[in-house]
C-alpha cells in the first residue's frame, strides 16, 4: 500500500523524521519533495508511520487514492439495431 506523508516546512526535526521513514522495514520511498514523501510498503500502515516521526510533530499521513479521470473525447454508441 502507498501512503502521502506531508512534511512541516518549518519542522526543526525533518531530517531526523526523513531518517526514521527511510529506515522502516519494508518502506520504499517512491517520490520525494520538500513538503512530500510518497512512501510504498506491504506492512506499513498510518499508525506506523506516525509512530516512526512521532505524532505530535504536525507531520501528516494520508493513504494514497487514484481517481479515474474520464475519456476527454466522447464517443458516439453504435445502437444495436444499425446497420
Amino acid at each position: 500500500m502507498r501512503y502521502i506523508v506531508r512534511i512541516p516546512t518549518d519542522d526543526p526535526n525533518r531530517e531526523k523524521g526523513l531518517g526514521q521513514l527511510k529506515g522502516l522495514p519494508g518502506a520504499v520511498v517512491i517520490d520525494e519533495t520538500p513538503r512530500m514523501l510518497l512512501i510504498e510498503g506491504k506492512l506499513l500502515s498510518v499508525k506506523n508511520l506516525l509512530d516512526a516521526v512521532g505524532s505530535s510533530s504536525g507531520w501528516q499521513v494520508f493513504p494514497e487514492r487514484s481517481l479515474v479521470r474520464p475519456d476527454p473525447r466522447p464517443r458516439i454508441r453504435k445502437s444495436a439495431n444499425a446497420s
